[in-house]
C-alpha cells in the first residue's frame, strides 16, 4: 500500500497537468509561480532531507540542459516530486522514468499538433505514478 505522504504531491500533479493542459494554447496560460513554488515548499517540508534536494536540483538542470522540458514550472514539480522519495536512488528511478516516458510523447505530439513547447507536466505527474509504482509493488 502507498502511504499517504505520496498523494499529496501526485494530487497536486494531476491538479496542474489539467491546468497545464486546458490553458497551454492561451496566450497567458500560465499558472501563477506561488503554486509551484509552495508545493517545493510542502514536499520540502515534509522530507526535509537535503541530500535528495541537492540530487534533485542536479537532475533537474540535466534534464534542463537536454532540452526534455523548457519551463521553471516543470523544473519546480521535479524537483518537489524527488523530495518524496525515500531515497536517493528512487529519485533517479524517477528521472529515468520520465525520461523514457518524455521520449514518445514528444514524438507523438510533434507529429500530430504543430505545437512548439509542449505541456510537460503530465509526463511529471505519469512518472511520478510509474514511480510509486515500481516502488511500492
Amino acid at each position: 500500500m502507498i502511504p499517504l505522504i505520496y498523494f499529496i504531491p501526485m494530487i497536486f500533479l494531476v491538479v496542474l497537468s489539467i491546468l497545464d493542459i486546458k490553458t497551454f494554447d492561451l496566450e497567458e496560460g500560465a499558472f501563477p509561480s506561488a503554486l509551484t513554488s509552495g508545493i517545493v515548499l510542502i514536499c520540502f517540508i515534509l522530507n526535509p532531507n537535503p541530500s535528495i534536494f541537492i540530487l534533485a536540483v542536479i537532475i533537474a538542470i540535466i534534464l534542463l540542459d537536454m532540452e526534455l522540458y523548457s519551463g521553471m514550472a516543470d523544473l519546480k514539480l521535479f524537483i518537489a516530486s524527488s523530495l518524496v522519495m525515500p531515497s536517493i536512488y528512487f529519485v533517479f528511478l524517477f528521472a529515468c522514468s520520465m525520461s523514457v516516458l518524455a521520449v514518445p510523447y514528444k514524438y507523438i505530439i510533434k507529429r500530430y499538433t504543430n505545437l512548439d513547447e509542449l505541456p510537460f507536466i503530465p509526463i511529471i505527474a505519469i512518472g511520478y505514478m510509474v514511480t510509486l509504482v515500481l516502488i511500492f509493488l
